[in-house]
């Protein structure tokens, strides 16, 4: 039996990337920033340390690429609490499956660590988990593979013993190179052949994950 499955957080567990493309595009527009969209399809999945060298090599050095990052988030934070966080269909089910077959479960975001705690707790699925990596614990975000390696560490377990779940290219490149089973369930970003190959399998929802795990995972 595999020992672990390891879960990406924005797009995969919460309706979150649609509600910070919303964010990105308001502050964009109040900038008067270019390119918006291919900014947002770009930094999906990246840490903070990366989204920011990214804004400074596209907008120029004298952007204030920590200001963007914080009215970002502040932009994020108020649609959330206007409308809320919803969960993506199925993660309850699949978690409660999970873990009464036994199964170790570790969470591996790009976001930071205050933002991953309160978005769990707010859930209530902190308990689910056994591990948590940020982003912000890395020098190294998605795509590299360091922040699998580390949840894998943390749990114990050799990363082939390990499913992952992504929905963004960058995680869907970052659990591949580590060595992770990568299911992909797409979410905003288009998927090109090139990932759909880096993927152990591929579903339309978290629905069809716990479909999958009940065939295969005895």
């Amino acid at each position: 039996m595999t020992e672990c499955v390891i879960f990406d957080m924005d797009g995969v567990l919460f309706d979150s990337e649609r509600l910070y493309a919303r964010a990105w595009r308001q502050l964009g527009a109040a900038l008067g920033l270019q390119d918006i969209d291919n900014a947002i399809k770009y930094c999906v999945g990246r840490n903070g340390g990366d989204i920011r060298a990214y804004l400074l090599s596209k907008y120029g050095e004298d952007f204030q690429a920590e200001q963007f990052a914080l009215d970002l988030r502040k932009a994020f934070l108020d649609i959330v609490r206007a409308e809320g966080l919803p969960l993506k269909p199925g993660v309850v089910a699949l978690l409660d499956w999970l873990r009464g077959r036994g199964c170790r479960l570790a969470l591996a975001t790009s976001s930071g660590k205050n933002s991953a705690a309160g978005n769990l707790e707010g859930a209530g699925l902190t308990k689910y988990f056994s591990a948590v990596v940020t982003g912000d614990m890395l020098v190294h975000g998605k795509p590299a593979p360091d922040i699998y390696l580390l949840a894998c560490e943390k749990l114990g377990t050799p990363p082939q013993s390990c499913y992952a779940v992504e929905d963004s290219p960058n995680g869907v490149r970052s659990a591949h190179a580590a060595g992770l089973r990568t299911i992909l369930v797409p979410d905003m970003v288009e998927i090109t052949e090139e990932i759909e190959k880096l993927a152990y399998k591929k579903f339309d929802s978290l629905i069809e994950v716990k479909a999958y795990f009940e065939k295969n995972l005895i």
